[in-house]
């Protein structure tokens, strides 16, 4: 009983805060007063698409300075998200500062191997956490991309693999 009233008080503040009630696909966590909305997307070989014509090889399924790399996935991965206009979204993971524990960035290569794992089929699926922020509008309930780019989740420089609120 204690858990469904703490959960009814979450949807009642979410719902009174000014914030979008969330769909099931997405997910909103509040962090210093700012809403971030989070998707989990598993991706498989035919998600992953090749590099377009119009981006730098640089970033493409390959890892680069701060734990930097993009991937390229059909609109339609992103579960209860509209991307109109867009024929690919570019997932990009954030660069992490070389300050930083080096740790963070090992993590960030080892989610990269697991996406080319599946990318040349080794691996059947992996599961990502993608940040919608700052390239999504919300109007009535609904979610939809502003520009054909999203983030990996990152959170203190490094990945966050789930959509769960932040604990430190």
């Amino acid at each position: 009983m204690r858990g469904y009233l703490a959960m009814s008080m979450t949807l009642l503040l979410i719902g009174t805060s000014g914030i979008p009630e969330a769909r099931a696909d997405v997910r909103i966590n509040t962090t210093n007063g700012v809403a971030y909305f989070h998707v989990l997307v598993s991706l498989t070989r035919g998600d992953l698409l090749p590099n377009p014509d119009t981006r730098d090889d640089d970033l493409a399924y390959t890892l680069s300075d701060g734990g930097m790399f993009e991937v390229y996935i059909p609109p339609d991965r992103l579960p209860g998200v509209s991307a109109p206009g867009c024929d690919l979204v570019i997932l990009r993971m954030p660069w992490t500062s070389p300050d930083a524990d080096p740790s963070y960035i090992d993590e960030k290569a080892a989610l990269l191997q697991e996406i080319l794992s599946v990318r040349d089929g080794d691996s059947e699926e992996v599961e990502v956490a993608v940040e919608l922020n700052p390239y999504v509008e919300t109007s009535n309930g609904t979610y939809s991309l502003t520009q054909c780019n999203a983030f990996f989740r990152t959170a203190f420089e490094r990945y966050v693999p789930n959509v769960e609120p932040l604990t430190r």
